[in-house]
Formats: C-alpha cells, structure tokens, sequence
C-alpha cells in the first residue's frame, strides 16, 4: 500500500462532501418537481449552500496546498480556486435577486448549475491531488505531518 499524507485524508472528505453537494444539487429539483411543498423550504436550501461553501472551500484550500507542495500541478490548485469561486457564487446567487425571482425556475436552475459546477471543479482537484501524490510516490515522513 502507498505512503499517504494527511491531506489525503482531507482529499477524501472534501470527495465526499463535494460528491453530497453534487447530489443534493441533482436531487433538488426532482424533489420540488414531486413534492411541491418543499418551495417553502427555499431558505433552508440557501444555507445548505452556505454551509457547503464554509466547508468545501476550507478544506480544499489545505488539502491542495499540502498536496501541491508536492506535487507541482498547477491545474489541482486552478480547479480548487475555480470551484471555490463558484461554490460561492452558487451561494450568492439566491441574495442577489429579489424575492419575486427566488421563486421563477429559470434563476433557480442557474443557481443550481453554478453549484454544480463547483462541485465538479472540487471533485476533481480533490481526485487529481491524491492521484498525483501517488504518482509521485510520496513518502509520510516530510514536512506536511
């Protein structure tokens, strides 16, 4: 078995977490579709995005840097910060319109797709950060312990 660092461990959280983002994002819409009660819980779908970013963000931030250091891809860092970026504006999105707008499917799916994005971007710098430390054949005892 390979040698792994402790980002890896956070690699694999930010997968997981990434991944439920990536299915809560997918699943909402089928929900309202089949539940149509569930539009009154517009403001708790909000937060989950916000709690998601003040997850998502911070842990990507520390994997990647730690696996970066390593590593030396600039594309894991890139795809780190372009999913930052739209996790947050996923988050943003649902502040920046008025009421009447929350509630129009076109801006709601925009929200959505913007989320998704990011998710993906996460997934995949998440992914490529330990595949790369692999290939590199990292060894446990450097600095990142």
């Amino acid at each position: 078995m390979t040698a792994e660092h402790r980002h890896m461990k956070w690699d694999r959280w930010g997968l997981l977490l990434s991944g439920l983002c990536l299915i809560h994002c997918l699943g909402t819409p089928f929900l309202l579709l089949l539940f149509p009660m569930f539009h009154s819980l517009q403001g708790f779908h909000s937060s989950i995005h916000w709690i998601a970013a003040f997850l998502l963000i911070p842990m990507a931030i520390y994997a990647v840097t730690q696996g970066y250091s390593h590593h030396r891809k600039k594309i894991v860092p890139t795809l780190a910060g372009l999913g930052g970026v739209l996790v947050l504006l996923g988050a943003l999105a649902p502040l920046t319109l008025s009421h009447q707008h929350l509630h129009e499917a076109h801006w709601f799916t925009k929200d959505i797709i913007i989320s998704m994005m990011g998710s993906v971007c996460l997934l995949t710098c998440h992914g490529l950060n330990i595949w790369f430390c692999r290939q590199n054949n990292v060894q446990p005892t450097c600095h990142s312990h």
